[in-house]
C-alpha cells in the first residue's frame, strides 16, 4: 500500500484485522490499548482498524457474535491454535476495538482515503 493510513499490510498486502480477508474497504479510528496479556507478554493493538466489507457490515449492525465467529472461522493458520483459546483472543481483541472506537468508520475505496459513510446514506470528507 501506498499510502499508510494507520493500516499495516500483510505478507501481500493489507487484511481486514477482523477476518484477515485482503484488500479491506474500511479504516476504523482506534485507540491503542492493551489487546492481551500471556505469561507476562502484553500485546498492544496500536492505531486504526482495517474491516473488509463483509466485517464492516456486522459492526454496524452490532452482530458482535456473527463477527467473532467470522474471525474464527477465517483465522489464519487455524488449527495451529486450540479452538477455545482463539475464541478467547478474538473476544478479547474485539472488546477493546468497541471500547476504544473513536468514530465512524472511513470509505478507503475508489475515492481514497477520508470520505466518511454516514449512516443515511450522506457522505462528508475528513
Amino acid at each position: 500500500m501506498a499510502e499508510h493510513v494507520g493500516i499495516f499490510p500483510g505478507p501481500e498486502g493489507p487484511v481486514c484485522d477482523f477476518c484477515s480477508a485482503r484488500g479491506p474497504t474500511w479504516r476504523y479510528p482506534v485507540s491503542s490499548f492493551v489487546a492481551y496479556e500471556v505469561q507476562g507478554v502484553v500485546g498492544e493493538s496500536v492505531g486504526d482498524w482495517a474491516a473488509c466489507d463483509a466485517c464492516h457490515a456486522l459492526i454496524e449492525a452490532d452482530q458482535r457474535d456473527a463477527l467473532v465467529r467470522r474471525s474464527l472461522e477465517m483465522m489464519p493458520h487455524r488449527g495451529e491454535v486450540p479452538p477455545d483459546v482463539a475464541l478467547a483472543f478474538i473476544r478479547k481483541a474485539h472488546t477493546g476495538f468497541f471500547l476504544n472506537r473513536r468514530g465512524p468508520a472511513v470509505w478507503l475505496g475508489p475515492r481514497g482515503p477520508g470520505v466518511v459513510k454516514e449512516t443515511g446514506g450522506t457522505e462528508a470528507r475528513e
